[in-house]
């Protein structure tokens, strides 16, 4: 089971995965939302759902081999799907998986050649006549071949994807679209800590990149502001730590809210949240801790994540009653700003899916979660 790449998500919650329910949710959270559609392939690829996203009406979904499938809304809304409506083939890479959309561009990260050295971003834009199948517009990559490329994150037309080396340091790379559209091209920018630590996640909002490490240095997250004048070789704007714990190296960013997976001083699974300060993004520790009500035994609580406004997702797709089955929890802000706290409610599906929530994406008031494992890939919509 792998890590997916994480968007920003805005769900509702539930003991199902046919309803869904939240009691007492602030401000603008809908109170009921309802399971609408199970996308999947046929045949089912491996490891289908272990990387989703979502941009308007638009869903993509990874699996382990070299193509994304693209699933298009119906004009009736969301309904059961078998078939994608568009194949994204990354044409010479053994396998594409992390994917991210913004609009209409997909990125996926992938990788060929015989010990799957040859690393790159590839890119997908939206035909004029709308999405069919189709190898990628261009590959991303970076100025040194030795270099893997990891988890993806695209924001307009900016995309940042782990620079993976053998041995620290690590980095992030910044691609920005140039002013006439993808074309082939390395990086714009490659963002490293002046610790010399690495990066295994990396996420990007706008003007902001955050990136994790569980690695060497015991855990660590740095966040990277772009300079006025466009993107550049630079060191973090500032680093995230744990005021009571450690860091790792999931994350997640929306706006102006930071999400950290890491543990405790109670050695408990924890997530910690940061609220930008009005003066901007500078060294501190978490803003509020948030918790399980009940801690979990095989506890994979953090392993993916996700924000938007007053709402947390959590993924834990190593728990629950059957093995690997997965919970995903959801955290709403009190109305007096985010606090420590514990879940408002956590959700899992009844039917056969394994490892439910190890990916999550949301746009509006639709969210997909992907439950990758037990022979058939999922990935499930959600909505009002």
């Amino acid at each position: 089971m792998k890590k997916s790449k994480i968007l920003s998500f805005c769900l509702f919650a539930s003991l199902t995965c046919s309803q869904l329910w939240a009691a007492g949710s602030p401000r603008e959270f809908p109170l009921v939302g309802t399971f609408l559609a199970e996308l999947s392939d046929n045949p089912s690829s491996a490891e289908f759902g272990s990387s989703v996203a979502i941009s308007g009406s638009t869903v993509v979904v990874g699996n382990e081999y070299n193509f994304v499938s693209l699933y298009v809304e119906p004009a009736g809304g969301w309904a059961n799907m078998t078939v994608p409506t568009a194949v994204l083939t990354c044409s010479d890479a053994n396998y594409c998986s992390s994917v991210a959309i913004d609009g209409n561009t997909v990125v996926a990260e992938g990788a060929g050649g015989s010990q799957d050295q040859n690393s790159a971003v590839y890119v997908f834009v939206k035909p004029e006549g709308g999405w069919t199948s189709m190898t990628e517009t261009a590959k991303l990559t970076d100025t040194n071949p030795n270099v893997g490329m990891g988890r993806v994150s695209i924001s307009g037309g900016t995309v940042a994807v782990v620079a993976e080396t053998n041995n620290p340091p690590g980095g992030v790379d910044v691609f920005v679209e140039p002013d006439g559209g993808w074309t082939n091209m390395t990086q714009t920018a490659t963002l490293t800590a002046n610790s010399g630590d690495f990066f295994q996640w990396v996420a990007i909002s706008a003007d902001t990149v955050v990136a994790g490490s569980n690695g060497y240095l015991g855990g660590a997250v740095y966040l990277f502001v772009q300079p006025s004048h466009g993107w550049k070789n630079m060191t973090q704007t500032a680093q995230l730590s744990a005021s009571d714990g450690v860091v790792g190296a999931t994350v997640a960013i929306a706006g102006k809210e930071v999400l950290v997976a890491g543990e405790n001083q109670n050695n408990e699974s924890a997530v910690y949240l940061y609220v930008k300060p009005a003066s901007g993004w500078a060294n501190m520790t978490q803003t509020a801790e948030l918790t399980e009500k009940v801690q979990q035994p095989h506890d994979s609580f953090g392993f993916s994540l996700a924000v938007q406004g007053n709402v947390v997702l959590v993924g834990a797709p190593e728990q629950a009653a059957n093995p690997d089955q997965g919970y995903v929890y959801l955290f709403l802000e009190p109305a007096g700003g985010w606090a420590n706290m514990t879940q408002t409610t956590r959700f899992t599906c009844t039917t056969s899916c394994g490892s439910f929530g190890v990916s999550l994406a949301i746009n509006g008031t639709t969210g997909v979660i992907g439950a990758p494992d037990h022979g058939v890939g999922q990935a499930l919509i959600y909505g009002k």
